[in-house]
């Protein structure tokens, strides 16, 4: 399978998150899965950091996991990143 992350971030430049807009990391699992790590601020005005995975559905659309509970949030910078490492080995 070809490198999706460029294609990735060009769709998500066009469809940010409004709570997590900065892409910190992205990295492409198996076949047509990516696993991305942004921040943002929270309804709170606090940090947030989110770890989401989408799947490409092709013609350069990516739509989110349908399995929620994949996609997580946290307040720490560290435990994100410790989840978004584990998450991208299981894809």
């Amino acid at each position: 399978m070809a490198d999706l992350r460029p294609m990735f971030r060009r769709w998500q430049k066009a469809h940010p998150n409004f709570l997590t807009s900065k892409v910190l990391n992205i990295e492409q699992g198996d076949d047509e899965w990516i696993v991305e790590l942004s921040e943002g601020k929270g309804i709170l005005n606090d940090k947030l950091y989110v770890v989401t995975v989408l799947h490409y559905e092709g013609k350069g659309i990516f739509s989110i996991f349908s399995e929620e509970e994949r996609n997580q949030a946290f307040n720490s910078k560290q435990k994100a990143e410790t989840y978004f490492k584990k998450i991208v080995e299981e894809f």
